[in-house]
């Protein structure tokens, strides 16, 4: 793990169109809904309580103060609006890179341009040597954008009643440059 002191000094993260910023409890009623949405969650096991969703935003807390990285709040720039979570968290497999975004936000490039935030600050940034996306293989723009990012298949497997795509970017060849 690295040292929370290098670590806690990003509080955002900056593209194009986009703000990520840590997230605050100030914001968990504009991130609740994500876990109300069905289309956001049909392929996350579907729509959860309000405890639930409580433990999720206090997770998502716990997991920046512990860790000193978590899944940051996404801003569109020209709306100010929050278009959703992304970001990198410790999972059973690993390190993950997850995102949720709202309906509106799809189909615009906005996490694709997340994601790519995530892992640039991830690799560079904290040192990590590996990250994961980790998604049902029912869900083809999830499987798309991990393609899209450079991710490779590396294993297939059942889980929560469904077949999960296992992906997976190192540090070496997100920092290779584009020629290879």
């Amino acid at each position: 793990m690295q040292n929370k002191a290098d670590v806690n000094n990003a509080e955002v993260l900056e593209t194009e169109r986009l703000l990520l910023k840590r997230p605050s409890r100030e914001e968990d009623a504009g991130l609740s809904g994500l876990w109300r949405d069905a289309e956001v969650r049909r392929y996350l096991g579907g729509v959860v309580g309000e405890e639930v969703i409580e433990k999720k935003l206090a997770w998502q807390q716990t997991h920046w103060q512990q860790a000193g990285f978590g899944r940051w709040t996404v801003y569109e720039k020209a709306s100010g609006q929050i278009a959703g979570l992304c970001g990198l968290h410790y999972s059973q497999k690993g390190i993950e890179l997850s995102y949720d975004f709202y309906p509106i936000f799809w189909r615009r490039g906005i996490a694709m341009e997340a994601a790519r935030a995530c892992l640039e600050d991830g690799f560079s940034r904290l040192n990590i040597e590996s990250v994961l996306i980790i998604t049902q293989e029912a869900n083809i723009a999830s499987c798309r954008l991990a393609e899209k990012l450079g991710m490779h298949k590396i294993e297939r497997l059942w889980e929560f009643e469904s077949w999960q795509s296992v992906y997976e970017m190192t540090r070496e060849a997100f920092m290779a440059p584009e020629e290879q």
